[in-house]
C-alpha cells in the first residue's frame, strides 16, 4: 500500500515515485550538495564523541542512523533532479542539410536549355533514375540533383564551370559563362563517377 514511501508514510513522502524523502529534509532540496557532505560529517562526529564517552543510548544510535539515511536519500534525490534538468537542456546539433541548397544556382531558362541539349545528345539512355526518357524527365532530374543534400559540388576556377554529381553518379555540368550550350546532364561511362569527380576537382587547380 505504501510502496512509494518506504512503507512509512508518516516519516516519508515520495513526490515523483522514484524514492522516498523524509518530511524533515523536504525544505532542504535547494541546499547545495556541499551542505549535505558537511551535515554527514557533523553527524558522524557526534556519534564518535558519544562513543568515546561510553556506550551509546539506543535512541541516539537510531537517530543518528536515520539522519545519515536522510542525507543519503536527499543526495540521491538531488542527483536525480540534476540529471532530469540536464536531460532537458538543448544540445548542440549540426543544422539539417537544406533540401534546396542549390535550387537557384541555375536560372530556369538555363535548366531548360541543358535539358534540351542533353536530350538531343541522347543522354536520356544513360542517366540513372529518370522518371521518363524524354526532355521533361531530364528537366525533372536537374531539379532533383540541385535539391539533393547528398549531391557533391565542385566549381572549376579556370572557366567557372560547376559540376553537380548526385549519389547515382549522374553528372550535371553548368557553365554560366558559355555563350552556347551552357551545360549538360549525363552519366560518365568512360570513368567511374568517383574518378570523374576527382578529375574535375583536380582541374580546379590548374
Amino acid at each position: 500500500m505504501y510502496a512509494y514511501a518506504a512503507n512509512n508514510p508518516v516519516r516519508y513522502i515520495d513526490p515523483d515515485g522514484r524514492f522516498s524523502i523524509s518530511w524533515a529534509i523536504r525544505p532542504l532540496e535547494k541546499i547545495a550538495s556541499s551542505a549535505v557532505v558537511k551535515a554527514g560529517s557533523k553527524t558522524a562526529a557526534k556519534l564518535s564523541l558519544c562513543a568515546a564517552d561510553g556506550p551509546l543510548p539506543v535512541g541516539e544510535i537510531i537517530s543518528g542512523i536515520w539522519t545519515l539515511y536522510d542525507i543519503y536519500q536527499f543526495a540521491r534525490h538531488a542527483q536525480s533532479r540534476k540529471n532530469d534538468i540536464l536531460s532537458q537542456q538543448p544540445t548542440e546539433t549540426s543544422a539539417a542539410p537544406n533540401p534546396n541548397w542549390h535550387k537557384n544556382d541555375i536560372p530556369e531558362e538555363d535548366k531548360d536549355e541543358i535539358a534540351e541539349h542533353s536530350y538531343d545528345g541522347g543522354h536520356q539512355h544513360d542517366i540513372n533514375g529518370l522518371s521518363r526518357k524524354d526532355e521533361k524527365g531530364i528537366r525533372d532530374k536537374i531539379d532533383e540533383i540541385l535539391t539533393n543534400p547528398e549531391t557533391r559540388v565542385e566549381t572549376r576556377k579556370s572557366d567557372g564551370a560547376t559540376l553537380y554529381m548526385d549519389p547515382d553518379g549522374n553528372a550535371l555540368i553548368y557553365n554560366p559563362n558559355a555563350l552556347d550550350n551552357k551545360g549538360t546532364l549525363f552519366y560518365p561511362t568512360e570513368k567511374t563517377p568517383d574518378v570523374f569527380f576527382e578529375t574535375f576537382r583536380k582541374q580546379n587547380y590548374k
